[in-house]
Parts: C-alpha cells; structure tokens; sequence
C-alpha cells in the first residue's frame, strides 16, 4: 500500500535512460513516460532509436510515449507505429494542435 493506505505507481518522467535505470534498479517506478520536450532538452535526435532501446532495457515496465507530429491524421499513423514495437509500450496524443 503507498499513501494513506492507497495503492500508487510512481511513473519516471523524462528522456535519461540512465536515470530510468537507477529508479527502476532502486524498485521504485512501475514505469516511465516521455514527451517530445524532454527529448530534445536531453539532446535525443532520434526518437525510434530512443524508443526500441528503452523498450528492449526496461520490458516490464509500462511505458508512455507522445506522438511527434501536430495533425491529426499523422498523429494517428505515428501511434500505430509506435504501439507496434512493443506491448508495454502506450502512446499519447495531444487533445490539442496547432
């Protein structure tokens, strides 16, 4: 049980996959979440290279990946492709675009 008596996952944010290690190591996430922002803050120029190596590193944990593009239609085509490479892997779209 975590808080108050409430069962709580702890999700990691961000785009080291080092740190993701450390936490995942320590037992305390039960998976990690990243975006196109943290991504480019940690300097990632590939996103598919950065996704199929985090599934291959961490395959249980549950893990949340946000679309690149802003239309609609490619956002959709991106999710696919995305879910495709791995079954702990689950995808975000934005509700909002340009």
């Amino acid at each position: 049980m975590g808080i108050a008596g409430h069962k709580i996952k702890l999700f990691a944010d961000g785009a080291d996959l080092n740190e993701i290690r450390k936490f995942h190591e320590m037992g305390v996430i039960a998976g990690f979440t990243s975006n196109p922002f943290f991504l480019k803050r940690y300097g990632v120029k590939n996103y598919e290279r950065f996704i199929r190596q985090a599934v291959e590193m961490f395959p249980d944990l549950s893990m949340s990946f946000e679309v690149l593009s802003d239309d609609l239609t490619t956002m959709e085509h991106e999710a696919v492709k995305i879910a495709s490479w791995a079954e702990n892997c689950h995808i975000k779209i934005p509700i909002t675009n340009t």
